[in-house]
């Protein structure tokens, strides 16, 4: 008899070497060895049995007692046929050969062996610390009852029952009973030798985590309570994954906090009609402070195995607040498309996405932490998940909320560092809304620091570290953006961040003068923190810079800036002390409130003795500041102003390093109804600068000398060539 591996087999023989007929590249045997023989199909450290004399007269094996201690057992299959092979050895010249044998086992003990089953997809090792078998006769059922370990993790129990229907090799009348810490499956159909089974599964499961001691490999989630009831069919060849027929799983409850912080489970029921049929699934849960529920179908092909797409139907439900906050739901999910999966794994998701919220905030988590908080939102478009979760796109989406309305492409990077790759189109943007709901309002730059002697240029470190670690490349176009409570129309904006160095190059955008453009660039890659900026802005707001200087009232009328400036620095005052390039900010016809004026030109108003009402409007004939920075040192060889209480001309020097500054002006004061030049020094800390008229004893003669005789006449626009000159002066 031949009860062994046949040709080809992986098991070396007692010779140490593999079964087969030519070179095992991991055993490095080759064919210039003497032929093979035949690999062992099971190994033991003793075996003990009693055979019956009288049964082998009658051409039959009948092992009334079987004893094995320490069994090694291979099953596999070589050229696609199993290696348990019971027939007559082809080269028998015994009586026996021709004739057919049979072998019976009426009982059987196994201690500490192991079963090794090497399937063409899957190996698995199974130890047996215990087996017992019994099978009195050919037509009886066979019974066995074993303790097992697989892939030495913690042992479990088995019970079986079967009963042939006809031969040995026909399908065999199958019960299988599992345990496992508090675990009980079953099993009742029909298997074979041949690894074919068909079987209806029963199933009670109060703590599947549980389990990992069993299969640790498999990190099974925290659920609980469950009870399933399925029917399982072997696939096309040994070792495929199941065919899943009528099928109904329940979940009582489950805690995913290790997949997803915050995320519980209630109540979760899943239902197959039948193979290949479409599955339904609802349930209930948790996600920080807000309750959900959902439904759905998706279909389930019958084979499982290999690449394979399914399609999918889901909505959900979320509401904030405990368990009965679902009866008025303020959030839904809705997810229509095909989902791809590898042998079961995740492998993808295409799908048109409709999602409602009453915000982001409580659902960063997530998606992205940098994600902004909005509020009222609405999103529609495809959405695409590629096999390695390591994005998320979406396509022809369109995003709505209280802050902006949003089309376009946009794909977002899932892994621990963000990447934004988006092509945006928007209605509106409200950044103004958009900060005060990421707690991100801003502070008026003009705003009085705490500390009186503390510098005036806030030192504190900015957040460079925002812009490490992440990577975006946005175009956009903004019909209207509000910041600073102002509309700015038109914008368009290109963005670049990669490897810590942000570029916008440009950010554009429509105003009364002609279109603004500004190029930006900063590189917290550096330790020096580089940073540039060029601006090209024919009439920005004079209202939005007042705003942002903290100055009280209302302002009217557009300045034109053009600036080239390069700095490094990690703080504002850093950047300030180090500024270097051009600057010029002009206007003319504007008004500022009288408490703005005061508050900007106090120097020379106190040293002119002229008294401004706190209420009132200040008419701006014309304003103008030109100039250069070196090492945060500004100099400024043109300063004009012209409004209706002062005229004044000048020239100075500001340090931002140091925080002074020296200007001497020539402010226009009126004494007796003339206009006269009186020059005021303005010097000291930009906190607290001291003003002071610069006039000898004959320069307060002349002073009033010109007074007599109509003194100096109000060219100061036209001298800064900021207007064209009076008529009179041509």
């Amino acid at each position: 008899m031949t009860l062994a591996n046949p040709p080809g087999g992986t098991r070396p023989d007692r010779r140490g070497r593999a079964a087969g007929d030519g070179t095992d590249p991991e055993l490095g045997w080759s064919p210039a060895h003497q032929p093979l023989a035949m690999a062992d199909l099971a190994r033991a450290e003793r075996i003990e049995a009693q055979l019956s004399l009288l049964a082998l007269l009658r051409r039959r094996i009948v092992v009334s007692k079987l004893t094995l201690e320490g069994p090694n057992i291979l099953f596999e299959f070589v050229g696609g046929k199993p290696n348990w092979v019971l027939e007559p050895a082809a080269d028998s010249q015994t009586s026996l050969a021709g004739s057919h044998v049979t072998l019976d086992i009426r009982q059987a003990h196994v201690r500490n062996g192991m079963v090794t089953l090497r399937l063409p997809t899957r190996t698995h090792v199974v130890g047996i610390r215990s087996l017992d078998l019994r099978h009195s006769a050919a037509d009886a059922p066979l019974d066995v009852a074993t303790v097992l370990v697989y892939s030495d993790y913690q042992p479990f129990s088995l019970r079986a029952s079967a009963r042939p229907t006809s031969g040995v090799a026909d399908p065999w009348d199958t019960r299988l009973e599992f345990a496992a810490y508090d675990a009980t499956l079953s099993a009742g159909g029909r298997m074979n030798l041949a690894g074919d089974y068909d079987l209806q599964v029963e199933g009670r499961i109060p703590e599947l985590e549980k389990l990992n001691a069993l299969l640790p490999s498999l990190h099974l989630p925290a659920l609980h309570r469950m009870n399933v009831s399925t029917h399982l069919t072997s696939g096309r060849m040994p070792g495929d994954l199941p065919v899943i027929g009528e099928t109904r799983l329940q979940i009582g409850s489950a805690d995913l906090g290790d997949r997803l912080p915050g995320l519980t489970l209630g109540t979760v029921e899943v239902s197959l009609p039948k193979a290949g049929g479409t599955a339904i699934t609802s349930g209930a849960g948790r996600y920080t402070d807000r309750t959900f529920s959902f439904a759905g179908t998706f279909d389930l092909p019958e084979r499982l195995d290999g690449l394979f797409s399914t399609l999918i139907d889901l909505k959900a439900q979320m509401a904030a607040g405990g368990t009965q906050a679902l009866a008025s739901a303020d959030g839904s999910l809705a997810l229509n498309g095909k989902l791809t999966l590898d042998a079961g794994s995740f492998h993808g998701l295409d799908a048109t996405v409709g999602l409602s919220l009453p915000g982001l905030a409580a659902s960063r988590w997530v998606l992205s932490p940098a994600l902004p908080a909005l509020t009222d939102v609405s999103l529609d478009g495809r959405l695409s998940i590629p096999a390695d979760l390591g994005s998320l796109r979406l396509r022809g989406a369109t995003l709505s909320a209280r802050e902006l309305d949003v089309a376009g492409d946009v794909t977002i990077g899932l892994v621990s560092a963000m990447a934004l790759d988006g092509r945006l189109r928007a209605t509106r943007l409200d950044m103004d809304a958009l900060l005060a709901a990421s707690g991100l309002a801003r502070v008026a730059p003009g705003a009085r620091t705490a500390d009186p002697g503390g510098p005036v240029i806030p030192n504190t470190p900015l957040p460079w570290a925002m812009l490490r670690g992440k990577t975006m490349h946005v175009s956009a176009s903004i019909a209207a953006l509000t910041f600073g409570r102002q509309v700015w129309r038109d914008v368009d904006l290109a963005l670049q961040l990669a490897d810590g160095r942000l570029e916008v190059s440009p950010l554009r955008l429509a105003l009364p003068g002609g279109p603004m453009e500004m190029w930006l660039s900063a590189d917290a890659s550096k330790q020096d923190l580089p940073v540039g900026l060029t601006l090209h802005a024919p009439g920005i707001p004079l209202a939005l810079l007042a705003r942002y200087a903290a100055l009280a009232g209302d302002a009217s009328g557009d300045l034109h800036i053009e600036m080239q400036l390069k700095a490094q620095g990690s703080s504002a005052h850093d950047l300030a002390a180090s500024l270097d390039g051009s600057f010029a900010a002009t206007m003319t016809r504007g008004s500022l409130s009288n408490a703005a004026l005061i508050e900007l030109a106090s120097t020379s108003l106190q040293a002119l003795g002229i008294g401004v009402t706190a209420q009132g409007e200040t008419a701006i004939r014309c304003f103008g500041i030109i100039g250069s920075f070196n090492a945060g040192v500004g100099r400024f060889r043109s300063i004009a102003l012209d409004t209706t209480y002062l005229q004044l001309d000048g020239a100075g020097q500001v340090n931002l390093g140091a925080e002074t500054l020296a200007l001497k002006l020539h402010p226009l004061a009126r004494l007796s109804g003339s206009s006269v030049s009186v020059p005021v020094l303005v010097e000291g800390s930009l906190r607290a600068p001291q003003g002071r008229l610069d006039a000898s004893g004959l320069d307060e003669l002349g002073l009033l000398i010109d007074a007599w005789f109509g003194g100096d006449q109000p060219q100061t626009c036209s001298d800064a060539g900021l207007a064209p000159p009076p008529a009179d002066a041509r």
